[in-house]
């Protein structure tokens, strides 16, 4: 039974040891698979923040060339109510002006923020004005400090009426308005930051770092040889991607998603990045949901252990009790043969001697009948022969008796086998019993000249 008990601990060991070890493939299977889905999710973020900028900004592009096929017929003074009407309605503009065909910017809303009255040739600032007016088409300048603070681009659309080129309408997109908008959210604070930057590493928008607006990364927060330099220099290659770098300011692991955005011929990257914590965060969660599963079906494979060692030692108990039992009945049954087997012993002896001592008395009365039948056939008619055979036939009748007794007892073999036949001891007379053996014998005797 031990060897059972010993069987069944080791395949409950054994599968103790597979469990864990296919628990501790299962947990780093699990642990790259929640990091792959953490960054995808995180990319997919990314991506969603870009696609809006990327709408917000086509949206207003089209907003003012919309307004400039409006004022076309307008004069200055009545375009500035188209503007007011514009600027109202959409958010993340900052400004709108207008620059007539001579280069002077004659009206704007709101007028503290447009520069009524600038000369662009005589500012040397026509460049943009001069490619709207000899190409025809929308055009959109590079990120730039604003007057009023913050950072914006440009927006101009040439200006026609009946094909007489009548000057430049643009607009100023607060970039920082728009980043608040759409990149604020991404990521819970606390949890991580987002940043967007020009195709040179220029912060447009640092949810973390807003010192660092206007700056390049490089060399302002991070060397050219940083991990985190690698991924700004993905970034600057119109690329969508993850990735991992140190940040040197905070000494920790973070995990970065970019996704590239594209304006006319400006393109710019938003980011996400998080520690790489979060991820091992959950991952641990993973971790221990995954332990808890583990500890239960180790659990329940000791409890089955258990029980079926309890079971064996419940069954092993039984069959030592009932050995047990049967080696006392055996014992028993021995004990109760050999008894027997010495009463048999007993009885055949007893038989024995019985046999031989009714073979002797069997012999005596058929003796004394023989020897009476020769002398009565010895006898004549005399009186005292007469006497004498009377004497004989009684003693011939008294050893017939006897006889037929002893032939009866010899007869009665079922009581000598069943041990019923008993030998009693008890006073005779020994005159008696001599006295008869002498008579019986004394005619015979005499007959044979014995004294």
């Amino acid at each position: 039974m031990s060897h059972k008990k010993f069987t069944t601990l080791a395949v409950a060991a054994l599968l103790i040891v597979v469990v864990a070890w296919f628990g501790q493939v299962t947990n780093q299977e699990v642990g790259g698979v929640v990091q792959q889905q953490f960054t995808q999710q995180q990319l997919l973020l990314t991506r969603q923040a870009a696609v809006g900028i990327e709408g917000f900004l086509e949206e207003r592009t089209v907003l003012i060339e919309v307004l400039a096929d409006e004022i076309a017929d307008e004069s200055p003074e009545n375009m500035t109510a188209h503007f007011m009407t514009v600027y109202s309605r959409s958010k993340g503009i900052s400004s709108i002006g207008f620059a007539n065909s001579e280069g002077v910017i004659v009206t704007g809303y709101p007028v503290e923020d447009v520069a009524i009255g600038l000369d662009l040739y005589a500012t040397k600032k026509n460049v943009s004005f001069d490619r709207a007016r000899d190409t025809g088409e929308t055009y959109t300048t590079n990120p730039m400090l604003l007057v009023q603070g913050g950072i914006g681009s440009h927006i101009g659309v040439p200006v026609y009426s009946d094909d007489e080129f009548k000057g430049v309408v643009f607009a100023t997109i607060d970039i920082s308005t728009l980043s608040e908008r759409y990149l604020a959210d991404v990521i819970p604070k606390g949890h991580g930051q987002v940043y967007m930057i020009t195709m040179i590493g220029r912060s447009l928008y640092d949810s973390a770092h807003k010192e660092l607006i206007g700056k390049k990364y490089i060399g302002s927060f991070c060397t050219k040889n940083s991990s985190y330099a690698e991924i700004l220099s993905e970034q600057m290659q119109e690329t969508e991607g993850t990735g991992y770098y140190f940040d040197e300011s905070s000494g920790e692991w973070r995990i970065v998603a970019y996704a590239p955005i594209v304006w006319h011929n400006h393109i710019w990257s938003v980011a996400t990045s998080v520690p790489a914590s979060e991820v091992g965060a959950l991952v641990h969660s993973v971790y221990r949901k995954q332990i808890l599963f583990i500890a239960i079906v180790i659990a329940i494979i000791l409890a089955g252990g258990g029980s079926i060692v309890l079971i064996f030692s419940r069954w092993n108990r039984e069959l030592e009790n009932e050995v047990e039992k049967t080696t006392e009945n055996l014992k028993k049954s021995n004990t109760e043969l050999e008894s027997a087997n010495t009463k048999l012993k007993e009885l055949d002896r007893l038989k024995s001697e019985f046999v031989s001592m009714a073979s002797h008395e069997l012999k005596t009365p058929l003796t004394a009948i023989k020897l009476s039948m020769d002398v009565l056939r010895s006898l004549s008619g005399s009186e005292k022969d007469i006497r004498t055979k009377d004497e004989l036939l009684e003693i011939v009748d008294r050893n017939i008796e006897r006889q037929n007794r002893l032939v009866t007892d010899l007869l009665d073999i079922s009581r000598i086998e069943t041990g019923t036949l008993k030998f009693n001891l008890e006073p005779v007379d020994l005159y008696d019993i001599i006295r008869e053996s002498v008579k019986s014998m004394k005619d015979i005797a005499e007959r044979k000249g014995i004294s």
